[in-house]
């Protein structure tokens, strides 16, 4: 596990223990809580910043987030706004409903950056209103890519809509909202229904959401022809519409063009599920172990690899994968005999390679670096902070439904 895996881990799990632990003892005040967002602007570690918070109950945390938005610090703002992004991100595989109440208040004070006085506004330069407009569009993304990777469409929708609002052409928002929609239509499988009517609605709803999904994708290629995710997520649909040759071509020329290792991953995943259902055995081996070099410790990818070799007629490979993957899970779950959860993440990149937010195209240290070089508040107070968060956020945030290969047939997807 790696130093940030485990910093999230912590934080999860010291936030998952605040609801069995009383902490009457606990200062509940803006002030505790501003020294909170200090100590993570001094860390950059939310599992040291948030213990002065642990057993806060919803409304002394909201309470202390209006004061602070009330105090009119846009660099308080901004970075307590990444504080709650950080532990959102981290707790949404565990409680998404928790997940959801640290980020509703995460999102209130990412868009207090932005002046409530028009007078203020007025006086703000172009470029400043710019890099506002995209650090909270990114905020908002990297939130709803945390729900989008445990397959939470509706929550996701909250923030990608919010997002939208502010920069409704983005390549990376419309294709995280295609993703929604790819997520919702794969839930919609006529095989596992046996009534004719539940069969027909199912097909007729996994063709509406799906399609909403290919027309986002092609929407955000028109926004941004070289916007490799998008290129993948279109190749992945049309292979759910079995029209291969067309899948093959976006396929191909979205990993061509990828650069980004959570792109490179699902281009591999899904090149690999394309050639396993052409029954091109050797080929899918191949994108399945390129899929483990880019992320070593991905269940999804060790399982496809070794349903593959199991296909193959060599079972004892298989058995070899399938004993890893399961090394691989949490003893929590291996004890309780619950199936892996489905986390869509990059687990383990190395140090140095950790990529920019794939979600809102661009990531919160471009859009706020800018103000930090200028020496204003909110870049002096939150650069560093912010700087940490999206590249941990980004990388905790990553989307793409892996291939589910005993279930290809079926084209079956868990995104």
């Amino acid at each position: 596990m790696t130093a940030k895996s485990m910093r999230y881990a912590a934080a999860a799990g010291a936030l998952a223990a605040s609801t069995a632990i009383g902490h009457a003892q606990a200062v509940r005040t803006p002030e505790a809580y501003r020294a909170a967002v200090a100590m993570y602007v001094k860390t950059g570690d939310p599992a040291v910043a948030v213990k002065p918070l642990v057993g806060w109950d919803q409304k002394a945390l909201a309470d202390a987030v209006i004061e602070t938005i009330k105090s009119g610090d846009a660099g308080l703002d901004e970075a307590a706004a990444l504080l709650h992004l950080e532990i959102g991100v981290a707790v949404a595989g565990i409680s998404t409903p928790s997940s959801q109440g640290y980020l509703d208040l995460g999102s209130q004070l990412i868009d207090g950056i932005y002046p409530a006085n028009p007078e203020v506004v007025k006086n703000l330069s172009a470029e400043r209103l710019a890099e506002i407009a995209k650090v909270r569009a990114t905020w908002h993304g990297v939130a709803a890519s945390a729900f989008l990777s445990v397959n939470d469409a509706d929550r996701a929708r909250l923030f990608l809509a919010k997002a939208l609002k502010i920069t409704p052409g983005s390549a990376a928002l419309l294709t995280l909202q295609g993703t929604a929609d790819e997520i919702v239509g794969a839930g919609f499988n006529p095989d596992d229904v046996e009534s004719l009517m539940m069969k027909r609605r199912a097909s007729q709803q996994r063709t509406r959401f799906l399609l909403s999904a290919e027309q986002l994708y092609r929407r955000a290629l028109s926004a941004d022809p070289a916007y490799a995710l998008a290129q993948i997520r279109l190749g992945r649909v049309e292979f759910l519409f079995k029209n291969m040759k067309a899948a093959a071509a976006s396929l191909q020329k979205g990993s061509a063009a990828a650069e980004d290792p959570s792109h490179r991953y699902l281009a591999a995943m899904f090149m690999g599920a394309f050639l396993q259902e052409q029954r091109d055995l050797p080929g899918a081996r191949v994108q399945f172990e390129r899929a483990l070099e880019l992320a070593p410790r991905s269940q999804n990818a060790i399982v496809a690899l070794a349903y593959v070799e199991l296909i193959s007629g060599r079972p004892d490979r298989s058995l070899s994968d399938r004993q890893r993957g399961r090394a691989l899970l949490p003893r929590r779950r291996l004890r309780s005999g619950l199936p892996p959860r489905r986390d869509h993440a990059l687990p383990a990149l190395p140090a140095g390679q950790v990529p920019e937010h794939r979600g809102a195209g661009g990531g919160v240290r471009q859009a706020a670096g800018a103000g930090a070089a200028r020496g204003r508040a909110a870049g002096a107070r939150g650069g560093g902070a912010r700087d940490r968060a999206a590249a941990g956020a980004g990388r905790t945030a990553v989307v793409g439904p892996p291939t589910d290969p005993p279930s290809a047939a079926r084209s079956r997807m868990n995104a």
